[in-house]
């Protein structure tokens, strides 16, 4: 293995020489920017896309009947791999803090908390992950609406996404996000950190909201804002899909690269 500087100058070298590189967000174009010297006009944000075959909009009570849940809970959900920087600590301070300020509204919800599957995992520092989640879930007394699931099929992370009322992403960085476009195509509201690609494409107060990575409290009026307003919920809903549609799905993303490599040949026929 190289060394962190031996591996960044290389890096370096390659972004300098090529004629475009594609960046994921805007975040991560200024990232690479000033991190790479990558000149402005070569770095092109051009999104990950997201497949409409597969993440479209689902009725949610066709939905939760599929997955067998109560038809008249709340239902927040969390997805991601099993690694730190997900933020899922925060997402479970963040139901603890829904339960002392909202008993209500935590009485009446259901959590649906997919972290990967440490099982499948040859690395034992996600097991121990995997035990501070759940340890995190009975310290603070969270069985009782968590459900944690372990490893999701793609339909099945669908149908999950369709039944939700909000789909939560509090990580610490995140390049792109793409549980946060998958969600909005389904049609469901998102609350995700205010970094990397996801304050980008969570749009604040149209698509979802965001709140500080750390920051449980914020992630819970958030959350709860959503929850209890179901005007709301049905026109950060609606405007999710026509946002995924506009500018993250494969039709628009291929047109996008198709135009870039054109580009290059180009110019690169110039030189």
């Amino acid at each position: 293995d190289l060394s962190p500087k031996e591996r960044t100058d290389i890096e370096t070298e390659i972004m300098q020489r090529a004629t475009r590189v594609v960046v994921t967000s805007p975040q991560e174009k200024l990232d690479m920017v000033r991190e790479y010297k990558v000149s402005n006009k070569n770095a092109v944000v051009i999104p990950p896309g997201t497949n409409l075959n597969n993440f479209f909009p689902l009725d949610k009570i066709k939905s939760r009947k599929k997955l067998g849940i109560d038809i008249d809970k709340k239902i927040v959900v969390f997805v991601s791999k099993m690694e730190r920087r997900k933020g899922g600590l925060t997402f479970l301070k963040t139901i603890a803090e829904i339960k002392k300020k909202w008993p209500i509204i935590f009485d009446n919800m259901e959590v649906y908390f997919s972290s990967g599957d440490p099982r499948k995992s040859r690395r034992g520092v996600e097991s121990r992950y995997d035990k501070e989640l759940v340890d995190t879930i009975n310290k603070n007394n969270l069985d009782k609406v968590i459900r944690y699931m372990r490893g999701l099929t793609r339909e099945t992370l669908h149908y999950y996404y369709g039944a939700a009322n909000v789909v939560v992403m509090p990580s610490y960085y995140e390049p792109f996000g793409m549980v946060a476009t998958e969600a909005m195509a389904t049609g469901t509201p998102v609350v995700a950190s205010n970094v990397g690609g996801l304050k980008w494409n969570v749009e604040e107060g149209i698509t979802g909201y965001h709140a500080d990575p750390h920051d449980y409290k914020g992630f819970a009026k958030q959350i709860v804002k959503i929850l209890n307003d179901e005007k709301l919920e049905k026109r950060l809903s609606e405007n999710g899909i026509i946002r995924v549609n506009n500018n993250f799905s494969w039709k628009v993303v291929t047109k996008q690269m198709l135009k870039l490599y054109l580009e290059a040949v180009k110019e690169g026929k110039k030189k």
